[in-house]
């Protein structure tokens, strides 16, 4: 399913809307599409996104790649001086 995702936008549908956790968030939106194939055991399967753990992994993305060209920029300031002559 995962790889079919990637090649395919699958048709969402909105299964519920939750409002905010706190005064002034966007309602929570649980979108439902059904799999184009059954589970192993032959059953229906149904996927399920909510567009607050859609922002959350944003930010956990968007955390991780900041985390990442910090990292890199320290070492690019380790070679750097570790170049330069005394």
């Amino acid at each position: 399913m995962r790889d079919w995702l990637v090649a395919h936008e699958p048709d969402w549908r909105e299964a519920l809307l939750l409002p905010g956790r706190h005064h002034g968030n966007d309602p929570d939106v649980y979108s439902v599409v059904e799999s184009p194939w059954p589970s192993a055991d032959g059953y229906r399967v149904v996927w399920v996104r909510s567009s607050a753990k859609v922002e959350r992994d944003e930010e956990a993305r968007r955390a991780r790649i900041a985390a990442g060209i910090a990292a890199l920029d320290a070492v690019n300031v380790r070679l750097s001086s570790s170049t330069d002559p005394p």
